[in-house]
C-alpha cells in the first residue's frame, strides 16, 4: 500500500524511488516531532 503511494509519487514527480526514499527518511524524524507536538497538545 505505502509502497505503491511511493512509486505513484516518485513516478509523479520524476525523480528515482530512491531519491523519494532517501527525502523521506529526512523528513520522517520532523514529522515524528510534529506527531508528538500535537500529542501533547
Amino acid at each position: 500500500m505505502l509502497t505503491g503511494l511511493l512509486m505513484m509519487i516518485s513516478e509523479m514527480s520524476n525523480v528515482t524511488l530512491d531519491d523519494t526514499l532517501s527525502e523521506i527518511k529526512v523528513l520522517a524524524p520532523q514529522i515524528e516531532e510534529n506527531i508528538k507536538k500535537n500529542k501533547s497538545i
